[in-house]
């Protein structure tokens, strides 16, 4: 795993982590901003999991101020921000209908060098391929933070939902990241901390 890989995971993950300035104690609400990447590694047939977004969206939603694909926000969601009494503070998310898209990968697990490539194909003239199946997710997010503005202590996303492939094939879909932070930096790689499982449920039955 090469650290391009594992800081521009760490990017993607982090998005709409930012805690609001002058929280009160106990929960404020607001928005969520993400755009989350979730994928297998170093296998034959590798996939990747966009949650809020399609590959389009994810190269779309690049600025001059931060040309790359990975931690830009592409969708958001409800957030609660809870402060505890010994000042750490969580922020949770739970959302239905959040968008997902799958994509086969072949045997290319870098993400960053898969999307990176699709977005400078975009910038020649070309277009992002449409994803190989799509639907919606529940998102839950687990973000905690030493304190107000303060370091990750951990974060945590999951999406669980179902996604069609356009020949009617549906898959059951469970992806999540964990991340665990000692002094402000993450412990271990991305293969440690991201796990994506797929499971083919089968056509979709016409209503009669």
């Amino acid at each position: 795993m090469t650290r391009k890989l594992i800081v521009a995971l760490m990017a993607m993950l982090m998005v709409g982590t930012a805690v609001p300035a002058g929280a009160e104690p106990g929960v404020a609400k607001g928005e969520y901003e993400y755009g989350f990447f979730y994928g297998t590694f170093n296998e034959d047939n590798n996939v990747t999991l966009l949650a809020g977004g399609t590959a389009a969206d994810f190269c779309d939603a690049r600025t001059d101020e931060h040309p790359d694909p990975f931690g830009v926000a592409t969708n958001s969601a409800p957030l609660r921000t809870f402060e505890r009494q010994d000042g750490s503070i969580e922020l949770k998310v739970n959302a239905n209908h959040q968008p997902i898209h799958l994509y086969k990968t072949g045997p290319v697990s870098d993400g960053p060098a898969w999307i990176n490539g699709i977005c400078a194909d975009v910038d020649d003239g070309g277009s992002a391929p449409a994803p190989d199946a799509s639907g919606y997710a529940r998102l839950k997010v687990r973000d905690n933070f030493l304190f107000e503005n303060g370091p990750p202590t951990n974060l945590f996303n999951l999406v669980s939902g179902k996604v069609t492939s356009p020949d009617g094939t549906r898959y059951r879909v469970v992806a999540s990241a964990n991340i665990p932070f000692e002094n402000g930096a993450p412990v271990g790689i991305p293969p440690d901390w991201v796990s994506i499982h797929v499971r083919e449920i089968g056509p979709r039955k016409a209503w009669h």
